[in-house]
């Protein structure tokens, strides 16, 4: 799916992520969903139902769909989420009625930082308080990325982005400014499987649009090209994550 931020200005600035794809069922549920919790706007929308919310300027979310979606099952290993959102909100209560009112469901407690909850696609992601958000509307602090190595993928990352990083546990890393959200987090996770590329029985369900100054520099990191994008160039990340990679006012 190719989006196109329409009523949004160019920004002048490069390597940043465009925007999270959402893939589901049915687009309209999550456009609702993700609307009244982050206070989104519907900026565009596709004949194939593809959608993307924002505000005045992005990242946005868009909604990709797909008539054989198979959502993450939690906490299965065999049909993992690969990617989730920490969503930081300024009342905690009053976000989580907003949940599940508009369809969002519980998830159990694996002994995590923050509650998970699903989304109406069921997708899972942290919901959490933080005095800095806005008082009306949540955001998407954080991308929360799997992989075999978190060290190896931050950095493929970092260099893809133009960003700093840091290691915040053993197994964990996070990178990105905080005038420039979502940063991007990644977790090393046991017996990791990685999403295959076309193949519905292993899909990747969330991924990234990523806005880059010169598109050579994916390869020169190590991703690889992957077939079919739908008018973005599509790799593959060393980590196996679907990524798509445009220039900037494109």
């Amino acid at each position: 799916m190719r989006v196109h931020p329409c009523g949004w200005d160019r920004l002048g600035m490069v390597n940043r992520i465009a925007q999270p794809v959402i893939d589901a069922a049915e687009t309209r549920p999550l456009t609702a969903f993700y609307g009244a919790l982050l206070g989104m706007r519907e900026v565009h929308s596709e004949s194939d139902g593809s959608v993307l919310i924002g505000h005045e300027q992005p990242p946005g979310i868009a909604f990709s769909r797909l008539d054989d979606y198979r959502p993450p099952r939690w906490p299965d290993p065999t049909c993992p989420p690969h990617m989730h959102f920490d969503i930081a909100v300024h009342d905690f209560t009053a976000a989580e009625r907003l949940v599940l009112e508009h369809g969002g469901t519980p998830l159990p407690d694996l002994g995590g930082d923050h509650p998970v909850f699903a989304d109406p696609s069921g997708h899972p992601f942290c919901l959490y308080a933080s005095a800095s958000a806005a008082e009306h509307r949540g955001r998407i602090e954080v991308v929360q990325i799997d992989c075999p190595d978190a060290a190896a993928l931050a950095r493929f990352y970092m260099g893809l982005l133009d960003v700093p990083g840091e290691q915040t546990s053993r197994d964990a890393w996070l990178i990105g400014r905080d005038d420039r959200l979502p940063r991007l987090g990644f977790r090393q996770v046991e017996r990791y499987q990685p999403p295959r590329w076309k193949d519905r029985a292993f899909p990747q369900q969330i991924h990234l649009d990523i806005y880059v100054d010169d598109p050579t520099v994916a390869e020169q990191l190590g991703a690889t090209p992957l077939p079919e994008g739908g008018g973005w160039d599509v790799y593959a990340d060393p980590a196996g994550h679907p990524f798509c990679l445009g220039v900037e006012g494109y």
